[in-house]
């Protein structure tokens, strides 16, 4: 799970920044979710709980589910909720090797065309409904695909603040 809490981690970074920008961004066949979940939507039945967090995050993955698209190949795939009740914010779709990093940017340009930011091995779509951080870091040759619900992770985020502010409180 180590790994996943730093994916996590790059993502509420950009979560942060995503917060503060325009609301006005779309881009192709922008999708409502992952697969048969749709963001806000309950965990589904065959869901299993493998951790949370102090803020309020469950995670969840599915068994035997099916871990690639194309032919890009996944080792983990786990979906985030937050809130009570749960949910649905994100899925992170964890991968190892620069060839399917170069499989999955192809299918996702192909698909929701081009990126709206570019970085040294990160493209990310930005839009009203979802956004989409493809990542490869070369040293540990491992990456992610990760798509989290813009609305719901804008509640996550004003969530979190919040307890901050109130923690604070105490303080003064």
């Amino acid at each position: 799970m180590g790994k996943l809490k730093r994916i996590l981690t790059s993502i509420l970074i950009i979560g942060s920044i995503l917060s503060l920008v325009n609301a006005g961004l779309a881009f192709e066949n922008e999708p409502e979710g992952f697969r048969s979940s749709n963001w806000g939507g309950p965990p589904e039945e065959n869901m299993i709980l493998v951790d949370s967090t102090k803020d309020g995050q469950s995670f969840y993955r599915v068994p035997k589910e099916k871990m690639s698209i194309g032919d890009a190949k996944f080792y983990m795939i786990t979906y985030s909720f937050f809130g009570q009740p749960q949910k649905f914010m994100g899925v992170i779709l964890a991968f190892r090797g620069e060839e399917n990093y170069d499989l999955l940017k192809t299918i996702c340009e192909g698909k929701f065309g081009e990126p709206t930011k570019k970085r040294l091995s990160e493209l990310e779509w930005q839009g009203q409904i979802t956004t989409i951080v493809l990542n490869y870091d070369l040293v540990d040759e491992d990456g992610a695909l990760a798509l989290v619900g813009t609305s719901i992770f804008s509640e996550y985020l004003e969530a979190k603040q919040k307890k901050q502010i109130e923690k604070a409180e105490e303080d003064w």
